[in-house]
């Protein structure tokens, strides 16, 4: 089965997003809007720019396996999104990002998990499938 054009279309989505938030740890808005947050959690500015770095490089990697037709790293996105929730609940911090961190996480795993996703997924996962991982079999 051929990747479904919204599966794509999120993938990528995620990729450009997570690349803009790194983008945006090493800018003035690390020091100005990261630093509190750090000072506020009893961590430092460089651990906390760092678990940012790491979480946007596994969103990336992960994103990259989905678009290959890896099931696992799908399931694998949804906790770390899901850790990632659940830290901001229970933290706190800024509301108005956190409810758009959410809004927009829950939005892009609906669109993974639709019937046309799982399609995909399952088609690329079952064993002796010899296009496993390859988006470009028919």
């Amino acid at each position: 089965m051929a990747r479904p054009v919204s599966v794509t279309v999120v993938l990528w989505v995620i990729i450009a997003l997570t690349l803009e938030s790194l983008a945006g740890l090493f800018g003035p808005f690390a020091n100005s809007f990261l630093a509190p947050v750090a000072m506020k959690h009893d961590s430092s500015l460089a651990s906390t720019l760092w678990s940012g770095v790491a979480f946007g490089i596994a969103q990336i990697l992960l994103a990259f396996l989905m678009l290959r037709g890896i099931a696992w790293a799908r399931v694998v996105y949804v906790c770390l999104i899901g850790m990632a929730t659940l830290a901001l609940l229970l933290k706190g911090g800024f509301p108005y990002i956190s409810a758009a961190f959410i809004i927009k996480s829950a939005i892009l795993v609906f669109i993974l998990f639709r019937a046309e996703a799982n399609q995909f997924f399952a088609a690329r996962g079952s064993p002796g499938n010899k296009d496993a991982g390859n988006p470009d079999a028919a």
